[in-house]
């Protein structure tokens, strides 16, 4: 895959995310997107949630290689790359298997209210901005450190990649806890009823 269509993918999902969260679940009460579709399932807000962890902890990472990468000039190549641990973080978005979040991404019976669809769209437009950045960089050089592990990296072409196909998973999930009747996928315009 080469970079730009890497990144146009990454804003295409990220937009439309913003307008399912905008258009199907903003308008709900807050009953309706705390309703589990089963006991042991995620309801809407805790899907949204789990996402706003997950980009809160990436951000500032993020900026910092962005940032490390624009003063070290690594312009941008045509291909992207894939490394062994990026691999190894998009097999855990694969929508036909289910897993087990670790305990700080777990948000499950947690006391969530509207603030959380808030949060969604202030960091998903912040994702937003770092992908505008990193069509300046090189994605294969520029590497992300994972949060609570100091020993570990991701290109952000690898990251940006996953936190795309994370979104697009956790939001149809939460579409469907919350008994919408949209579909969420990135290849249409848009979200659709």
């Amino acid at each position: 895959m080469t970079s730009s269509e890497l990144l146009d993918y990454v804003e295409r999902t990220l937009r439309q995310a913003l307008t399912a969260v905008r258009t199907h679940l903003a308008g709900q009460s807050l009953e309706t997107l705390r309703q589990r579709p089963h006991p042991n399932a995620w309801n809407a807000l805790e899907c949204l949630a789990h996402l706003n962890t997950y980009t809160r902890d990436y951000l500032p990472p993020m900026r910092r290689a962005l940032h490390l990468a624009k003063a070290r000039q690594w312009t941008p190549v045509p291909e992207v790359r894939y490394t062994a641990a990026g691999r190894r973080l998009l097999r855990r978005t694969d929508t036909s298997r289910a897993f087990k979040s670790k305990r700080r991404y777990d948000c499950f019976a947690q006391s969530l209210d509207k603030d959380t669809l808030k949060s969604f769209l202030i960091y998903t437009e912040q994702l937003l901005r770092v992908v505008q950045e990193a069509r300046q960089v090189n994605l294969n050089r520029c590497r992300v450190a994972c949060p609570g592990c100091w020993l570990r990296r991701y290109s952000m072409g690898n990251l940006l990649e996953f936190f795309a196909r994370h979104t697009e998973r956790h939001i149809a999930q939460a579409l469907r806890a919350a008994g919408v009747s949209a579909l969420f996928s990135p290849s249409t315009s848009e979200a659709t009823i």
